[in-house]
């Protein structure tokens, strides 16, 4: 998952580049001789990793816009931090400047997934990011029916 602006301008850069390099390499292998399948062979794991990060890229350019499952639990709460902080606009830096923390310890928490924050850690980055969180047991409807 691409959870910085300056990793999601890279991967645009490099995908443009591959695409570039790829489209190169087909026109060149075309001018050899070889057949369309042959050059597909060739460009398929380069057609599975492109793929794979323009996955990525247009998953970041989702969160920006709020279009995820914004529901936590236990087991994705990190990974939703990460996505409520894209989704508020705000870097790692500007993130770590509201907890009073160095904005090294906060890429650490989010590439560890937050995996050993307390539960008062987690909801000091919720109130940073300006966010209300209500537990209810999931076999409760939000009319609290059961």
């Amino acid at each position: 998952m691409i959870i910085t602006e300056n990793a999601y301008r890279e991967s645009k850069k490099m995908i443009a580049s591959w695409e570039e390099g790829i489209r190169k390499l087909q026109d060149r292998w075309r001018r050899e001789g070889l057949t369309q399948e042959e050059i597909d062979s060739l460009t398929l794991a380069h057609s599975h990793l492109t793929m794979k990060i323009q996955a990525e890229i247009q998953e970041y350019e989702a969160i920006k816009r709020g279009e995820f499952d914004m529901t936590c639990n236990f087991e994705n709460i990190g990974q939703q931090l990460v996505r409520f902080r894209i989704w508020k606009g705000l870097s790692q830096s500007e993130l770590a400047e509201r907890l009073g923390v160095t904005p090294q310890q906060v890429s650490k928490d989010e590439r560890n997934g937050y995996a050993r924050a307390s539960s008062e850690k987690i909801r000091q980055v919720l109130e940073a990011l300006g966010i209300e969180v209500t537990i209810q047991p999931a076999w409760q409807t939000a009319s609290g029916e059961k």
